[in-house]
């Protein structure tokens, strides 16, 4: 927020000439914003050049206000606007429509000072964290429309940065995450960012080849080195050479095929089942584990030599119960990618249906929500999903079997957990977003046990 106090950001005020229009122009100035009032019946497409507002705020104080028309022309920017409506009672039958259209907030008059001021703000956070996210979706290459990460909260933000840094540099690259957070995802977002992207990709789940059959996918075997050897086969580390290969579940590889595998990180030679002669690959190793493995590596169970090799860039995915502000982007995604393999043609999920999402606790992560997505369009009788057609576990619904005072306090903390990201760790910033004071807000983290440093990018 202080990137945004201090540039003065531009409001275009659009409505009637009165008495409640004026006192807003004078809060958004005193609150240090530049405000320019503009009737609803004159069109504000010369403003949007002139003034280049970051927000709109539309004052519907009757019924028929060509709303649409504001949508159209701010539509004409290359970066979309926020607009937010304030109703009257008589004009909050338009509310439905305008959030349909992609209004960023639509609230009931009269608004408090602070409640309009925290939501004005939100939005422009949005807004500024929406256009950081294109910038860096546009600087990301990817080879297929469902290998895009989707998201725009600032775990994601701060993950596809990470990206970008690390794709270019030829490192081997740790991915840590939950089961069904999308590590291969990344994987394969490193890999076509990179110097290889124009060779091949090979992904290999340590977890899912018996230990017997493992050594001969990765390194292959000469003709006669066992029965049933009855002509030589490459291993993955020859069809990925001048590529990557990516070990999904390195924890799960058997110690005694870690020694193999350091020797070829560090040499880039290994010799096939069978084989005497020695074979050259150049190829970079990418890797993903749910597991803690410095834990593994102090109970004896992955080499710590290998733990440091492949542990050159560590990038870690959050997991979605930690950024449920991405689900409604998902589930928008997911409907798109699936309809025409399911032969649905949806208009979408209901409000109540995302409320049903957004209260649930993922443990099963991305994975599981485009399941659940898939389920429940097949279950849509309609041209919109709606909660009904939702099927979820009930012990993974976050609010479930908890009493009142047990829910309050978790919303609390990862209320403050939420206020600490957006602010990456600014204790200062996090008050004023919050409306507390410092030393309140510092009571907050100290009753949660919460550092701010962990809230603050590397």
């Amino acid at each position: 927020m202080g990137e945004m106090d201090s540039i003065d950001p531009k409001i275009l005020l659009v409505g009637e000439e009165g008495i409640s229009l004026r006192d807003y122009s004078g809060l958004l100035e005193r609150s240090g914003f530049q405000v320019r009032m503009r009737p609803p019946g004159v069109g504000i497409f010369d403003d949007l050049f002139s003034f280049e507002p970051r927000l709109i705020l539309v004052e519907l104080s009757k019924p028929g206000i060509d709303w649409r028309r504001i949508f159209r022309e701010a539509r004409e920017r290359p970066q979309f606007i926020p607009i937010i409506f304030l109703a009257s009672l008589e004009a909050a039958g338009e509310a439905a429509e305008v959030v349909k259209e992609g209004a960023a907030d639509f609230l009931i008059q009269p608004v408090g000072a602070q409640a309009l001021l925290f939501r004005i703000r939100k939005a422009l956070e949005r807004q500024q964290l929406e256009a950081e996210l294109k910038s860096l979706q546009r600087e990301l290459r990817f080879r297929r429309n469902e290998d895009y990460i989707v998201g725009g909260s600032a775990g994601i933000q701060f993950l596809l940065g990470e990206i970008i840094k690390i794709a270019g540099a030829d490192l081997n690259v740790m991915i840590t995450g939950e089961t069904g957070t999308g590590k291969e995802l990344v994987a394969r977002a490193i890999h076509y960012n990179g110097k290889r992207a124009g060779r091949p990709f090979i992904a290999v789940n340590c977890s899912a080849i018996p230990d017997p059959l493992l050594e001969n996918q990765m390194f292959g075997h000469v003709k006669g080195s066992y029965t049933g050897a009855d002509a030589a086969a490459k291993g993955l580390y020859e069809e990925a050479d001048g590529g990557t290969l990516f070990f999904d579940e390195i924890g799960d590889l058997p110690f005694p095929l870690q020694a193999k595998l350091l020797k070829v990180l560090e040499s880039g030679e290994f010799r096939k089942i069978g084989g005497i002669e020695t074979v050259r690959v150049d190829v970079r190793t990418l890797a993903a584990t749910h597991k803690d493995l410095s834990v593994e590596v102090k109970e004896g169970r992955f080499r710590e030599d290998l733990f440091y090799r492949l542990n050159a860039f560590p990038i870690h995915i959050p997991p979605l119960r930690r950024r449920k502000e991405d689900i409604p982007l998902l589930v928008n995604h997911f409907c798109r990618l699936h309809q025409d393999k399911l032969d649905k043609k949806l208009e979408g999920f209901s409000t109540s249906a995302i409320q049903k999402l957004m209260f649930y606790d993922w443990p099963g992560n991305v994975r599981e929500l485009e399941n659940r997505v898939r389920q429940a369009m097949i279950n849509a009788a309609g041209p919109l999903v709606y909660r009904e057609d939702i099927q979820l576990e009930e012990n993974g619904e976050s609010h479930s079997f908890k009493s009142f005072k047990e829910a309050k306090q978790e919303f609390e903390k990862n209320y403050v957990m939420n206020v600490l990201r957006i602010t990456n760790g600014n204790v200062t910033e996090a008050a004023k977003l919050a409306q507390k004071e410092r030393k309140d807000f510092y009571d907050l983290m100290r009753k949660h046990r919460l550092h701010a440093q962990k809230f603050r990018s590397p």
